[in-house]
C-alpha cells in the first residue's frame, strides 16, 4: 500500500512538473511571437518614417530650387525694369509676330497678331540686348520678343 502511494504521489508530481514545464513553454513561446509582431510593427513604422521625410525632403527641395528660380526671375525682372523701363503688365503687338517656347530659341510654338493685348508676367534680357517678355498661352508659359536693338515689336498698354 505504501509502494501505490508513494508511485501515485510520484505521479501526481511528474504531471505537475509536466504540466508546469508545457505552461512555460507556451507562455514563453506566445510572449516570443507577441515580441516579435510588435519589433515587425516598430519596424514597419520605422521604414514609413523614411518614406515620409524621404517625400518630405524631396518636396522641400523641389520648393526651394522653385523660390530659387522665382527669385531668379524677379531679379532678371527688375533688371530689365531699370535699364529697359519695362515692366509687367498688358502690352499690344505692333506687328505680327511669333511666340517662342524659351528665350533665346528658335522653336516657335505660335504667332500673335497686330492688335493682340498679352498679360507679360515677367521680363529677360539675353547677352544680345533683346528682352523678351513672358506670358501664359493654353494653359502653358511661352516667350515674347518685345524689342531688340532696332525694334520695338510690343507697346505697353495705359
Amino acid at each position: 500500500m505504501r509502494n501505490k502511494r508513494i508511485t501515485l504521489l510520484v505521479i501526481v508530481l511528474v504531471i505537475l512538473f509536466v504540466s508546469a514545464f508545457v505552461y512555460e513553454y507556451v507562455y514563453r513561446s506566445h510572449t516570443v511571437q507577441k515580441e516579435a509582431a510588435i519589433y515587425e510593427e516598430e519596424q514597419k513604422n520605422a521604414r514609413d518614417n523614411v518614406e515620409t521625410l524621404d517625400k518630405d525632403a524631396e518636396k522641400l527641395i523641389r520648393s526651394n530650387a522653385e523660390a530659387d528660380e522665382e527669385s531668379a526671375e524677379d531679379t532678371q525682372t527688375l533688371l530689365v525694369q531699370e535699364q529697359f523701363g519695362l515692366f509687367p503688365g498688358k502690352y499690344i503687338a505692333d506687328t505680327d509676330c511669333e511666340t517662342y517656347t524659351d528665350m533665346d530659341s528658335e522653336q516657335v510654338s505660335g504667332t500673335l497678331h497686330k492688335g493682340d493685348v498679352v498679360e507679360v508676367t515677367d521680363l529677360a534680357q539675353n547677352r544680345s540686348e533683346e528682352v523678351y517678355g513672358q506670358i501664359g498661352q493654353d494653359g502653358k508659359s511661352v516667350w515674347i520678343l518685345i524689342r531688340d536693338k532696332e525694334t520695338t515689336y510690343f507697346t505697353a498698354k495705359s
